[in-house]
């Protein structure tokens, strides 16, 4: 029976590491995505801008030669009427009023400068096409540097799963036994992740600045374009990237308005003022309500009263695979505020609500 018992914990082990894989899989060809999104917005900005760059010369070089062109036009035009003035003096008999009246005219003495188009037409083509191969040339190289080392890091990966390889790898979680709790803070740092946020998703009244890492509430609208993922109703905003691994981060906040610290699924509804749209109010997310020193947890519409003093430095830990989401307090010493257990059926988003007059801030460890 017991043999039986051990197959069927050993079943179940399997099938969860199963959806662990394919959820932690999912987070980060996600993040693949965003990256390589992110980069090739990034070339294509590049090229509007030199793309701008020629063409602002190409309109200085034809600015340059149309003025020589008036100016040629110019002469021609005075050429014409000296010219017509000449002929009909010639016909008159009267030789001091011609000498006097030629002394009057305007005779160019020198030709137009004629500027060397063909030499700066070319000089610029092969200037710019040298530069573009340069360019060409370096980002191959970076590509194909950066992509060997993602490479080896995936290869590194897969030899720490095979079983005909030691257990020391150079995987980081893999150096730490997945049943370690991180007790102090130096301990959680080897799991930090830096995060940072997303404007798409920022409710219209959030401020996103400080390189996307600190957010305000405004009693203004802001700018922002429409975008399907951003809430509407309620002052939240997510971080770019998905998490399904153990992960920490810590925030800093202020303000009288308070704010919510937590996490979600990507397909938590954005659009409305009701419950399913608020972090921590709903099945698809968790949250730390701060106001003050008084703090509380949420899930689900049911709430936890938390009798900790809340701190200003808050610290979160996930360890996915365990479905474990912790609080705590950062100071000197790390002071535990809320353990949630529970399981996660999707890679998770942190997110935060911030009140007005609050401000919260992403903490670059």
């Amino acid at each position: 029976m017991k043999s039986v018992q051990k197959l069927k914990d050993a079943e179940k082990e399997l099938r969860y590491a199963i959806r662990y894989m394919k959820h932690s899989t999912e987070a980060v060809v996600e993040e693949s995505e965003r990256i390589f999104s992110k980069l090739i917005r990034s070339i294509e900005k590049q090229s509007r801008e030199v793309k701008e760059m020629i063409k602002s010369q190409e309109r200085l070089m034809v600015s340059q030669a149309e003025e020589t062109l008036e100016k040629i036009q110019r002469e021609m035009a005075e050429h014409r009427r000296t010219e017509a003035e000449l002929e009909r003096l010639s016909r008159t008999e009267d030789h001091t009023h011609f000498l006097q009246k030629c002394k009057s005219l305007h005779f160019p003495m020198k030709t137009v400068e004629m500027p060397n188009t063909d030499a700066l037409t070319y000089l610029m083509y092969r200037t710019m096409r040298d530069a573009l191969g340069d360019l060409n040339g370096g980002v191959d190289e970076t590509l194909q540097r950066e992509f060997s080392r993602v490479s080896d890091k995936v290869n590194s990966l897969k030899e720490s799963i095979n079983p005909n390889i030691p257990e020391k790898t150079n995987v980081k979680d893999a150096d730490i036994p997945y049943t370690t709790e991180p007790r102090k803070r130096i301990d959680f740092l080897q799991h930090y992740n830096d995060l940072t946020l997303d404007p798409n998703t920022a409710n219209p009244y959030l401020s996103v600045s400080d390189s996307r890492r600190s957010v305000t509430t405004r009693s203004e609208l802001q700018p922002y374009p429409d975008h399907p993922d951003r809430f509407t109703n309620w002052a939240q905003v997510l971080c770019r990237a998905g998490m399904a691994g153990r992960c920490y981060w810590e925030v800093e906040w202020a303000g009288n308005g308070g704010v919510s610290v937590g996490i979600c699924y990507k397909n938590m509804n954005r659009i409305g003022g009701g419950s399913d749209c608020k972090l921590g109010h709903n099945s698809k997310s968790w949250s730390l309500d701060c106001v003050n020193t008084v703090c509380s947890f949420q899930h689900n519409k049911e709430s936890v009263a938390i009798t900790t003093p809340c701190g200003n430095r808050i610290g979160v830990y996930l360890d996915y695979r365990a479905g474990t989401l912790t609080f705590y307090n950062v100071s000197d010493s790390m002071v535990l505020l809320h353990k949630e257990k529970t399981t996660f059926t999707q890679p998770v988003y942190p997110g935060f609500w911030v009140g007005l007059g609050s401000t919260l801030k992403l903490c670059c460890l």
